[in-house]
């Protein structure tokens, strides 16, 4: 796996006293060479190829359409092209004997423009950068690092209609780099409209910084939104795996699959309040993908990214359980990007039983069904994909589709991680091979933060979320005298009943719960034993 290079995040730097956005794609980092007015003097102004016009008529016919069928949520046109260093763009040559290419392209009231490359190979010391005319958005210098063995390279959305590619090749190079453009995409909805905050979500749903998503933050870092196809967008999740070596596996639905190596993958795309942000939030992302397996029974995809996400990512490997039960009961969780917009949380209290697709329950084993979301949450387009989680934060299956939306009370059905397992039965078509290569047999797996060995507090097995599981333990460490920082609510050095009561208010409020409920979990759990404790917590 390539080492990873200087990561570049939105900040606001100055150029030529004009404000200038670097977005946050793994690159090195640097300016284009010809937004230094020094170098820029005395060059030829640059032409731009335009796009032909995209029939936005036709294209909101067929979404109202395709909104509600399980493919990705489309948000652009693709506009093939073939444009490469030899046929099109200018080439200026600079005293020391370096190279620059440029190539302008503009879209007509694009709201957003990315690109795919079919050939993508740069020799050592040369440098793509892809800005806007005004040189307020810069992505790059994209370098021989994002080369890919099958030659192809993706952007990230870019909010402008146009844009300028700008190639730097120096004198001293090994070989002519190669650069050919496939695709323009040109954005008509989603994360460029503003005016429908970034997406189109349904009214209903909630923002992961809601506090109803209190003790999910391990699993909502794990979420990623995919740009796949170069205009559609899928959600997914960073899976983890028995060896725990922070392999950057991503699981997301099968009908989403379209050429690995240039999907995009967001990270932390997401408001940082419960309410809509005024303007776009920031985000990190990551070009490429390797297919490691997909099947169609279960409907499952799982890649591994080009790169690992870096520690500023927040990445978090979510735990997985292949529970092949006919039902698990307790809520459940969703965290998903709907319609392409920023990520959303939803939760259902009903649990889930196993269907086959579309199915009633006990209709079949491949897939979850969902009845209902609880509280008026859902899912939409877009969030195909999305892992749900069951009561302990374990991922259980990902979104195949279903027919919930804002307003009312339909099913999904999510492709189940047991089916998915076995799949077609060879190690391109099934999780078992990547997910436990050492053949551990385990069926349940918790999470793993690669970059925060920190206790959370609550979760005092850690396995990512805080529930009467946790509350089991800390009665534990009471009675025998033990400690454990992640149950020391007081940060005394002692676990003793005032965490007690803290864990169980921490937990009532979460479940949203009452008493009695509480001490109905805890019979369940066999251990009535502990009920003077509740007891004396609660009442």
């Amino acid at each position: 796996m390539k080492k990873l290079l200087q990561i570049i995040f939105l900040n606001l730097l100055l150029i030529g006293f004009i404000p200038v956005v670097l977005l946050a794609q793994i690159s090195q980092g640097g300016q284009p060479r010809m937004l230094e007015p020094t170098v820029r003097a005395g060059f030829d102004a640059l032409v731009f190829e335009e796009m032909p016009p995209i029939n936005l008529e036709r294209l909101q016919q067929e979404d109202a359409v395709f909104d509600y069928e399980p493919v990705p949520w489309r948000f652009g046109e693709n506009i093939e092209v073939n444009y490469s260093l030899e046929n099109a763009g200018k080439w200026t040559y600079m005293e020391d004997g370096a190279a620059i290419w440029r190539l302008g392209i503009k879209s007509p009231g694009a709201l957003s423009l990315n690109l795919t490359f079919d050939n993508y190979r740069l020799p050592p010391g040369a440098e793509l950068f892809i800005y806007s005319p005004d040189g307020k958005h810069i992505l790059g210098a994209f370098t021989d690092f994002n080369n890919q063995d099958d030659g192809y390279f993706a952007t990230t959305l870019m909010l402008t209609d146009e844009i300028i590619l700008e190639y730097y090749e120096p004198a001293s190079a090994a070989f002519r780099g190669e650069l050919s453009l496939q695709t323009v995409t040109h954005g008509y909805r989603g994360v460029g409209d503003f005016s429908r905050a970034f997406g189109d979500a349904g009214w209903c749903n909630v923002n992961v910084a809601c506090e109803e998503s209190q003790g999910w933050e391990n699993q909502i870092n794990s979420v990623v939104m995919l740009v796949t196809g170069s205009n559609g967008f899928c959600s997914g999740s960073l899976i983890n795996n028995t060896r725990l070596d922070g392999t950057p596996y991503v699981l997301s639905a099968n009908h989403c699959y379209r050429t690995p190596s240039t999907v995009i993958f967001w990270f932390n795309w997401q408001s940082a309040t419960c309410e809509n942000p005024s303007s776009s939030p920031s985000y990190q992302s990551i070009s490429g993908g390797i297919q490691k397996a997909r099947h169609t029974s279960a409907d499952f995809w799982l890649m591994e990214m080009s790169s690992t996400p870096p520690e500023e990512f927040n990445p978090y490997y979510a735990g997985w359980n292949r529970t092949a039960d006919a039902a698990i009961t307790g809520t459940v969780v969703g965290i998903h990007h709907p319609r392409g917009d920023i990520k959303k949380i939803s939760w259902a209290n009903g649990g889930v039983t196993t269907s086959s697709y579309g199915g009633n329950t006990g209709s079949g084993t491949t897939h979850w069904r969902l009845a209902s979301w609880s509280d008026g949450t859902t899912t939409e387009g877009g969030s195909s994909g999305s892992p749900l989680y069951d009561p302990q934060g374990r991922i259980i299956g990902q979104l195949h589709g279903g027919s919930a939306a804002c307003g009312n009370t339909s099913p999904d059905w999510y492709g189940k991680l047991s089916a998915s397992w076995i799949g077609g039965g060879t190690q391109t078509t099934r999780l078992s091979n990547w997910l436990d290569p050492d053949n551990t047999g385990i069926i349940t797996l918790n999470g793993f933060d690669p970059y925060n060995n920190e206790p959370i507090l609550g979760d005092i097995n850690e396995d990512g979320v805080i529930n009467v599981q946790d509350l089991v333990l800390l009665i534990d460490l009471i009675l025998n005298e033990k400690y454990d920082p992640a149950a020391d609510f007081n940060n005394t050095g002692v676990v003793d009943t005032e965490d007690l009561v803290a864990l169980v208010h921490l937990i009532l409020e979460k479940e949203k719960k009452t008493n009695h409920w509480l001490k109905r979990e805890i019979r369940d759990a066999g251990r009535e034993d502990l009920l003077p404790f509740i007891r004396k917590s609660v009442d």
